[in-house]
């Protein structure tokens, strides 16, 4: 969710700045309200992203889908840790405002969980010649344009490159290695271009290819 995770940030850091130089001494309250105007932007994004129908050939599930109530559990004692360790360091808030914050994070992942649980939900889809992203605002690159692949050991990252200077980054540790390898051999078969693969991924890569020609043969 990169376009989420951009609004939410944009408005984090532009509004506790904002409390910060015009009124610091009601920073609290300020950061309640854009606290509660995040966890509504990560909520109506959730609702969007998961009932959204597209069609598709193939699509991408990420590794944590679906949302499970035992993730719910792990998450609860995550939101309140947050919270309360940097307030007994720093003495940010005051008990009444902590526990309100730590209310409406909780609130907010069961909402969340609510909206998604027992869903998967892809974030890469592919329809004809489409690569699309779910995010909260629909992306569509034409894989058509496809001119290579590189994998970051590093980073383990997949960068997808096309010919009109777009790219897209997929994170290996969010999806199953065997769903992601399928999806990008894809992807390749795709392009009008002869797919350039970086070493560390050629080999994986043109072996699902030529599973997918024989199946398709």
């Amino acid at each position: 969710m990169a376009t989420t995770k951009i609004i939410t940030n944009t408005i984090y850091y532009l509004g506790l700045l904002a409390a910060i130089v015009f009124d610091v001494s009601n920073f609290q309250f300020y950061f309640g309200i854009v606290f509660v105007v995040i966890q509504i932007i990560f909520i109506v994004t959730e609702y969007i992203i998961t009932n959204r129908k597209i069609q598709n050939e193939t699509m991408l599930v990420k590794t944590n889908s679906p949302f499970t109530l035992k993730d719910l559990f792990l998450i609860i004692p995550l939101i309140v840790a947050l919270f309360v360790v940097p307030n007994l360091i720093f003495k940010i808030f005051t008990t009444k405002y902590l526990v309100t914050y730590i209310s409406i994070g909780v609130l907010s992942a069961i909402i969340q969980y609510l909206i998604i649980r027992g869903k998967d939900t892809p974030s890469l889809l592919i329809e004809k010649n489409n690569l699309i992203v779910n995010d909260l605002f629909i992306k569509t690159y034409n894989l058509e344009n496809l001119n290579r692949i590189n994998f970051d050991g590093y980073n383990e990252t997949y960068s997808a490159v096309f010919g009109n200077s777009k790219k897209i980054r997929i994170k290996q540790v969010d999806y199953r290695q065997e769903d992601l390898d399928k999806f990008i051999a894809i992807m390749t078969t795709k392009s009008n271009c002869d797919v350039i693969l970086s070493e560390n991924i050629k080999n994986e890569i043109t072996a699902v290819n030529i599973d997918i020609c024989k199946s398709g043969a």
